[in-house]
């Protein structure tokens, strides 16, 4: 079999900041010009603009914000609008960016001119002092949706360059934008240059926030924040949810944290979801320092209707075939809280022992995506509860069961499987297994492995058009052994099981299967009985005695809406 290429993304992973650029160097601020243009005037910086008032109406010409080159300065208007000069109004109050505000003035304040995005340069953004002039300047937007404004914006805009960021706190209603993905990047401040740890880059305010960030590398130079944080907290009064809504995250690269990556917490009381949110071309990578207990994707509680297309997720490599020890994505529940209705369309999960990792959850799709260099790709864990409605679908599973054939390190999971599913009903079809070479190490591992709780079959699997080597097609687990008690036949969502002993008849068989399915049943003991009666409709009134190594196959039936079930297959 061919080598499996190992897939590479376009990752950020610088971990030292970059020198100033010459755009963002510190620079003495020059003198104020007193040269007139006309009956606009010319100011060099911000800071004197502060020392110049003016009358309504008046415009004035301000070169930069406080360095030369900065991309800060502007045109501003003198305005004297009521929610100017009323204390009480963040308006009145100087911003560092679009209002300005004259010291000892109280009859107005200017306001920039612009139209379009808000730029982060507008509030004096450099290198090392970028956490406060982007905070203010979403915080401008945000407030600048309440009515009777006297400016306006709704996306912020960081051009092209590294800054150095700490903690900002995103606003609903407002966007972030950077040029190109890999020409704006935020860098984690780490503790020795003023940076705070043990908590996340970017966060949400309480409520529900509606938001999208675009074209923006975000490094997180080891530190032990996450990158972002989308919890839902408590919604102020009068709004009855909280968490991110209707929101687009597309073309975001995440690198170097030793925290989750993405965190989505949603809450536990009904009300506070991540909800009909996409995450596209969204690519993270751990921290070669990340622990176990660190994801490139956490979900807990409650969350719905959340789509990742062509996004990649990333444990990682050392170099040295050490892969990341914990789960890659995690999807779990909070108690009886739990996510339905994600989707993980062309996505890839790569370098660690467990890909996709599900732990209470429903509907979730896994269509057509990359599995790669991993112990396990898939845990469909229903331990707690049972998992339902998920379906793996067209994917491709490369070294993805126990790493395959390559020589990994002893940390790492030597024996795996593609798919675990315990306890859960899981649709597994058109899927394809390859390893870079079929040895001892790769055809130890599974395709696939199932188990039930304690002995009950709550576990159902369905496959079919799944292709693979032979060698790479073992299976354990997916034919339940079960005994028959009080003469009913368990059979929970499986086609397919042995009965391995029987003390009474046969008269109930219970399933979870629909109408028209079969179920197949072999025997494992002599003289498992069928009893003919309204559940289990037999040729005959003797009933059917099924001796060891015989099979029978029962119809479900739907007739005047009752369930019964027809024999339709025997093999003596």
């Amino acid at each position: 079999m061919g080598q499996v290429q190992k897939r590479t993304f376009n990752r950020v992973a610088v971990t030292q900041a970059p020198a100033l650029s010459t755009t963002t160097a510190m620079q003495a601020p020059a003198p104020a010009s007193t040269a007139p243009a006309g009956d606009i005037r010319i100011v060099t910086d911000i800071k004197t603009l502060r020392t110049t008032a003016g009358v309504l109406n008046d415009v004035v010409y301000v070169k930069y914000h406080t360095y030369n080159f900065d991309n800060g300065g502007g045109f501003f208007m003198w305005r004297t609008d009521a929610t100017l000069t009323d204390a009480n109004n963040y308006f009145s109050h100087d911003n560092n960016g679009t209002i300005i505000k004259v010291a000892g003035n109280t009859t107005g304040r200017w306001v920039r001119q612009y139209s379009g995005y808000v730029s982060a340069a507008f509030f004096g953004i450099t290198y090392d002092n970028a956490t406060q002039a982007i905070q203010n300047a979403i915080d401008f937007c945000w407030h600048s949706q309440e009515a009777d404004t006297p400016t306006k914006g709704s996306t912020v805009f960081i051009a092209q360059g590294g800054y150095m960021v700490n903690n900002i706190l995103l606003r609903n209603g407002v966007a972030i934008t950077g040029d190109t993905q890999n020409s704006t990047i935020l860098y984690a401040k780490l503790p020795n240059e003023g940076g705070t740890q043990n908590d996340y880059l970017l966060s949400i305010m309480p409520g529900p926030v509606q938001t999208s960030i675009t074209n923006i590398s975000i490094v997180g130079r080891d530190s032990n924040k996450g990158c972002f944080h989308f919890k839902g907290i408590t919604p102020p009064e009068g709004y009855p949810h909280a968490g991110v809504w209707n929101s687009a995250f597309k073309g975001i690269g995440i690198s170097g944290f030793k925290n989750h990556g993405i965190y989505l917490e949603g809450g536990d009381n009904g009300r506070m979801p991540n909800q009909f949110t996409v995450f596209e071309n969204v690519t993270v990578g751990l921290s070669k320092l990340a622990p176990a207990k660190t994801c490139a994707l956490k979900i807990t509680g409650q969350q719905g209707q959340i789509t990742f297309l062509n996004s990649a997720f990333n444990g990682y490599d050392d170099g040295n075939m050490k892969f990341h020890t914990g789960h890659v994505v995690d999807i779990s529940h909070v108690e009886t809280t739990y996510s339905a209705v994600i989707s993980f369309i062309n996505a890839t999960f790569q370098e660690g022992d467990y890909g996709l990792y599900i732990n209470y959850a429903e509907n979730i799709t896994v269509d057509n995506c990359w599995f790669e260099n991993l112990g396990v790709a898939v845990t469909v864990d229903g331990s707690w509860h049972e998992c339902q409605g998920i379906s793996i679908l067209g994917n491709r599973f490369a070294n993805a069961a126990g790493y395959g054939s390559l020589d990994i390190d002893a940390g790492n999971i030597r024996q795996g499987t593609c798919v675990n599913v315990i306890n859960s009903h899981a649709t597994i079809a058109n899927n394809y297994a390859t390893v870079s070479q079929i040895n001892g190490t790769s055809s130890n591992n599974y395709f696939i492995t199932a188990s039930g709780i304690n002995g009950e079959p709550n576990m159902g699997i369905e496959l079919y058009g799944n292709s693979h080597a032979p060698a790479l097609s073992a299976t354990k687990g997916i034919t339940q052994a079960i005994a028959v008690t009080n003469g009913v036949l368990n059979a929970g969502y499986n086609k397919l099981l042995v009965i391995n002993g029987a003390t009474t008849p046969v008269t109930t068989i219970n399933s979870n299967l629909n109408a028209g399915e079969t179920l197949t049943v072999k025997s494992e003991a002599n003289g498992i009985i069928f009893q003919p009666g309204p559940a289990i409709l037999l040729p005959n009134t003797g009933g059917l005695i099924l001796n060891k190594g015989e099979i029978a196959g029962f119809t479900k039936l739907d007739i005047d809406g009752v369930a019964t079930y027809q024999l339709t297959s025997l093999v003596k």
